[in-house]
């Protein structure tokens, strides 16, 4: 799920770059809550996997024991859906932005 939260951010930002009713920023911030999602997806699954486990533990084992670095994954999860909010009130408040044209 992380990971289709991060291409659709992606599609969005390529689809409507040339937008003018959307401010940019929404689009960065959806990019942005993509990006935390899909990395610490990538890093949750890479723990699994015994060859990269030592990889993992390696770069973030000095800075996390096992607790925290499930704390750190969870609140990341927090923090991201809190960024998403954000993304689609912003969204919605543009849609005043369009107005049919005759």
């Amino acid at each position: 799920m992380e990971c289709f939260h991060f291409l659709v951010a992606i599609a969005s930002k390529y689809l409507l770059r040339d937008e003018k009713r959307i401010k940019k920023w929404i689009l960065y911030l959806f990019l942005i809550a993509g990006s935390i999602l899909f990395l610490a997806s990538i890093l949750a699954v890479c723990e699994n996997i015994p060859f990269l486990e030592g990889l993992v533990n390696g770069l973030l084992g000095k800075m996390f024991t096992d607790s925290q670095l499930f704390a750190a994954y969870f609140y990341s999860q927090w923090v991201a859906g809190g960024l998403l909010v954000i993304c689609g009130i912003a969204f919605l408040l543009s849609l005043k932005n369009f107005k049919e044209e005759n």
